[in-house]
């Protein structure tokens, strides 16, 4: 065995013996009258739900924390899966991303979202690439290919992303490479559910312009939904901190990195709290949850 087959053996063999200590499951009582932020052990980014099935990317690992969740009266519970990594055919892929030539020298992963099929996962760095890990029946996920939106030169990046409840229609947020000029688009999913074998095409079916570092996107009323990030309150240009449905502010005071909405109505906001103008670089990432009484449902 070669040394770098090695290290990558003793890598995933160590990473084993900590991860087989995670519980599977979490119980959180939250309010139905006001946000319950619930902390976690690791940075989210973006969030994004089908159903009752959340995934929750974790930025620096880089890995996809998948979630059913639940909501029983104030209980919202959460059942747990990990996706650290994925086989391409020769090795193991940490986080599912395959190896990069990238100024920062790591992948981070920033969106995930699932698939039409409902089973297998889509996951992104920040470019206009996704890769598709599917489930295998040893537990194990495996990358199977890589999907590109249509080139545009102008927004390079990525930030946020989601498919539809009908699987048909790609909804993300990009921006310049500046991130000083940021939009919502809508893309038609056509064809390649065979994901594998047949790569979808992208259809643009509509933009919109909104505030810079708005991330998130899920629908309300039938208007996008956006959440203000810590880089959005600040300076010259900054906008009010909250969750904003069709470009207005509807829950104040609320700073994330990623939003989705529960089957009950409520909100789960994802916020990345690393260098929140704190000496010792930041806080704690969490959850933010929103009742669907302060998203003006009741």
């Amino acid at each position: 065995m070669n040394s770098k087959a090695e290290a990558e053996q003793n890598y995933w063999t160590a990473s084993a013996q900590s991860f087989k200590w995670q519980v599977k499951s979490r119980t959180v009582q939250v309010s139905d009258k006001d946000i319950t932020e619930i902390p976690l052990g690791f940075q989210p980014f973006g969030i994004s739900s089908r159903g009752d099935m959340i995934l929750i990317t974790d930025f620096f690992a880089p890995a996809v924390c998948m979630n059913r969740v639940t909501v029983d009266g104030n209980t919202l519970r959460f059942e747990v899966a990990w996706i650290h990594g994925a086989w391409n055919g020769i090795t193991r892929c940490r986080g599912g991303f395959p190896d990069m030539d990238y100024p920062s020298g790591a992948n981070r992963c920033v969106t995930a979202f699932f698939a039409p099929d409902g089973t297998s996962v889509c996951i992104g760095r920040i470019h206009r690439d996704f890769f598709l890990l599917s489930p295998e029946d040893n537990a194990q996920w495996r990358l199977k290919t890589r999907i590109s939106l249509p080139e545009c030169t102008d927004f390079p990046l990525v930030h946020s992303a989601t498919l539809n409840q009908y699987g048909n229609l790609l909804l993300t947020v990009e921006s310049d490479a500046a991130m000083n000029k940021w939009r919502l688009a809508s893309y038609l999913w056509h064809e390649g559910h065979d994901l594998a074998a047949h790569s979808p095409k992208f259809e643009l079916a509509d933009l919109r312009d909104i505030s810079r570092f708005h991330y998130g996107i899920a629908y309300l009323y039938g208007g996008p939904v956006t959440v203000s990030s810590s880089h959005s309150v600040r300076g010259e240009n900054a906008t009010s901190p909250g969750i904003y449905v069709g470009g207005k502010l509807t829950v104040s005071g609320i700073i994330g990195s990623g939003i989705c909405v529960l089957p009950n109505g409520a909100a789960l906001v994802a916020a990345y709290e690393q260098e929140e103008e704190e000496a010792h670089k930041g806080n704690p990432g969490k959850l933010i949850y929103v009742p669907p009484a302060l998203l003006q449902y009741e």
